[in-house]
Order: structure tokens, then C-alpha cells, then sequence
């Protein structure tokens, strides 16, 4: 009877965890998008500081649309 109750207990959990993030990803901040799509670009970047063997790095993508 205890895994019973343990499995329905998890799953009930789970379900209101799904339901919780999916209500967090609906409500971001979308001031970046135009139309229905994403308009943005992403730029990391380390410093000589940052890296271990003193390099520069630079990444850069456009993969909004």
C-alpha cells in the first residue's frame, strides 16, 4: 500500500512541476521577438584574464530567424 501511495504522490508532484514550468516559460519577456519569432543575436566572449593559456575567444551567432 506505501508504494502505492508513493507513486501516486510522485506523480502528482511531477505533474504540478511540469504545469509550474510551463507557466514560467509562457510568461518570459519576449520585448526581443517580432512577430511570433525570436529577433536576437548571441556574443560570448573571454578575455586574455579569463582563459587558462592567456587566448582570446569570440563566439557569435545569429540564430534567431
Amino acid at each position: 500500500m506505501k508504494t502505492i501511495t508513493k507513486t501516486i504522490l510522485t506523480t502528482i508532484l511531477s505533474i504540478i512541476l511540469i504545469i509550474s514550468f510551463s507557466e514560467i516559460s509562457l510568461s518570459q519577456d519576449k520585448t526581443d521577438w517580432e512577430g511570433k519569432y525570436p529577433d536576437g543575436c548571441t556574443s560570448i566572449t573571454a578575455g586574455k584574464q579569463a582563459t587558462s593559456d592567456g587566448s582570446v575567444l569570440t563566439s557569435h551567432t545569429c540564430d534567431s530567424h
